[in-house]
């Protein structure tokens, strides 16, 4: 399965860490610039490394894990995954930005996802061919 994370922030890095925790996925964590993007990787890897330090996993876990990891700033690598999840700033604009561009280039099943705690997913989600593929989370 392939997850795709928008915002690779504090929400975004410790969701794309639970999917690797969890499942056997892959996940690409992506953000508007190469900083963002490798600031949240640090977060994922940092995470596993405190579950590698308390004994939660072994070494041969970590590095499997991490090595599901896929860095991006590149919405092109969203077109063939099974699932993405939103996590920017609240912001509907920014967020229907990112969904319009997503919308046109994923496959019929992809499932997208917002992370948000307080905007209206049917305003999300209104007008884009795959608007009965959102939910929130």
């Amino acid at each position: 399965m392939k997850i795709f994370v928008v915002g690779a922030g504090t929400m975004g890095s410790g969701i794309a860490q639970a999917f690797l925790q969890s499942a056997d996925v892959d996940v690409w964590l992506c953000d508007q610039t190469d900083e963002f993007v490798n600031n949240g990787v640090k977060k994922v890897k940092g995470g596993f490394a405190y579950l590698l330090k308390k004994e939660k996993i072994t070494q041969e876990e970590h590095d499997e894990r991490l090595a599901h990891l896929h860095p991006t700033t590149s919405y092109e690598d969203a077109a063939d995954a099974d699932l993405i999840v939103e996590a920017i700033f609240e912001d509907m604009s920014a967020k229907r930005d990112i969904y319009t561009k997503l919308d046109a280039i994923c496959k019929d099943e992809t499932i997208f996802a917002s992370n948000t705690s307080s905007l209206s997913i049917t305003e999300m989600a209104a007008g884009l061919n795959h608007a009965g593929n959102f939910c929130g989370m």
